[in-house]
């Protein structure tokens, strides 16, 4: 198992643009991913997967 990490302490760097895209592409290659988000303040990840949230 390999793991990616994509990180930094500034917001609006696009490290949510390039997880996705990281993610995406190697899925594309038929590899298994796992994208965890772990912005507590401000998570956007469903917005790029186009995933509708249910509020328990």
């Amino acid at each position: 198992m390999k793991i990616i990490a994509v990180g930094g302490g500034k917001g609006g760097t696009g490290k949510t643009v390039l997880a996705v895209n990281l993610a995406y592409g190697l899925a594309e290659k038929g590899r298994r991913v796992l994208l965890v988000d772990l912005d507590v303040d401000n998570p956007c990840t469903y917005t790029f997967l186009d995933i509708k949230l249910r509020m328990i």
